[in-house]
């Protein structure tokens, strides 16, 4: 319900779905429930189809208001592996949005628009082509890094995440080799790093790079540091 209300406030709402609200012979909402409560939540006029006389027995077979989630909608427009497609967009909306912190979700509407609109294909080929020896991070993760990175430069993002994927040629205070050695020490089961904190410690490693700097200790503190914006 709040999605689909965002969405009727955003004007994102479409009029013709196709979807209708169903209403028995006998003046009873069978379904539409979802749809109805959002109208409320929103507080707009929103245009809808009505079918009524229905019999109640259609409320055994239809969908009850489960929404779509953005990797049905991307599936829907021809879109494939759209479960980690969904993820990555959804993830790089967040950072974009400065939310990568927050619960709530990101509409199908807002990921299928920036799918459309994001080149992702050669950052979907490199998560692709290092996560069996890169499981530190995850495919979802590689993704972005990669998408971002080379959003800002491709030839330091090239040598950057082949010694970060690979483990070779690193020097011992480089960033990236304490990076790589903290994320493979999480993964064994040292401690425990969030999606947000494998992000948050790669960005400040490639932000150290581009600085220059070298490093003895990676570390971030979600609670002390705002998250990192790769430069």
């Amino acid at each position: 319900m709040e999605e689909y209300a965002a969405m009727m406030k955003a004007g994102q709402w479409l009029r013709d779905t196709g979807e209708t609200i169903k209403i028995s012979a006998d003046g009873k909402l069978l379904d539409g429930q979802h749809r109805l409560h959002a109208v409320i939540k929103a507080g707009i006029p929103i245009e809808m189809q009505v079918a009524d006389a229905c019999s109640d027995q259609i409320q055994n077979v239809i969908d009850q208001g489960r929404p779509r989630s953005a990797a049905d909608v991307l599936n829907f427009n021809g879109y494939t592996s759209t479960s980690q497609l969904s993820a990555v967009v959804t993830t790089i909306i967040k950072l974009e949005r400065g939310t990568i912190r927050a619960r709530g979700r990101v509409n199908s509407t807002d990921v299928l628009e920036y799918a459309q609109q994001l080149d992702l294909e050669a950052s979907m080929q490199f998560s692709a082509s290092v996560s069996s020896r890169g499981k530190f991070l995850t495919r979802t993760e590689w993704t972005v890094l990669h998408f971002a990175l080379h959003g800002i430069d491709s030839e330091a993002a090239g040598v950057f995440l082949k010694k970060l994927s690979k483990g070779l040629g690193l020097a011992e205070n480089e960033p990236v080799t304490r990076l790589r050695q903290k994320l493979e020490q999480a993964k064994m089961g040292r401690y425990y790093l969030s999606p947000e904190e494998r992000l948050a410690l790669c960005f400040k490693a490639w932000n150290m790079t581009r600085k220059g700097e070298t490093a003895t200790v990676i570390k971030y503190n979600s609670n002390l540091e705002e998250f990192p914006t790769p430069v």
